[in-house]
């Protein structure tokens, strides 16, 4: 009886033990999230929606930034920059994703209709919200 009964146990252990070990193979690599956040930053251009930008897409020292520089709230700041009159535009990331730590950049070109195209890389920062981008600069 004993026997049986240990044998159950290990089992049972050995049960969690896998489950634990499959439910982290879900989670995301730092790679994926920040690539997932550089697509949400083009959708987000792409239909001009800058309260996406500035609630989940720019990390708050960005914001803070450039609502001191303009003295403007962030989407008001976003539309004046430009980015509100961008005709149909695009965003292509390099595959060659460097992430160290908590900052991450991703080599970029965008482009858009009546514009030069341009290459730019992309500066992400790891917040307590998860990745957002800390520089815009090209």
């Amino acid at each position: 009886m004993l026997c049986i009964a240990r044998r159950r146990g290990f089992v049972y252990v050995a049960i969690l033990s896998a489950i634990a070990l499959l439910a982290g193979c879900g989670a995301k690599s730092q790679t994926s999230q920040v690539r997932s956040k550089v697509m949400q930053l083009a959708t987000a251009v792409s239909h001009h929606d800058f309260q996406t930008i500035c609630t989940q897409v720019l990390a708050p020292q960005l914001i803070e930034d450039l609502v001191t520089k303009a003295g403007l709230s962030c989407q008001q700041a976003m539309k004046l920059s430009g980015w509100g009159t961008l005709q149909d535009p695009r965003m292509v990331m390099d595959s060659r994703i460097s992430v160290r730590g908590d900052r991450a950049s991703v080599p970029t070109i965008t482009q858009a209709k009546g514009q030069k195209t341009t290459a730019a890389t992309l500066v992400l920062t790891k917040t307590s919200a998860g990745w957002r981008v800390s520089s815009l600069a090209g």
